[in-house]
């Protein structure tokens, strides 16, 4: 989901990603960005990744 202000974007996302440092926020930044401007999917970033329901809560 993706919510715009005049300022900003506000996106959940759900991704095989671990933020520990500025350079991995600059990473997760830029693939949003990718992501909104539908230059790329979660599914070329990540072709592998599974990531179901029968997932949640575990």
């Amino acid at each position: 989901m993706s919510i715009s202000t005049k300022l900003s974007h506000f996106v959940e996302l759900c991704a095989p990603i671990e933020v520990r440092n500025e350079q991995d926020l600059i990473i997760l930044a830029n693939l949003v960005r990718k992501l909104l401007k539908r230059e790329t999917t979660l599914e070329k970033e990540f072709p592998d990744y599974i990531y179901t329901k029968d997932n949640w809560g575990t």
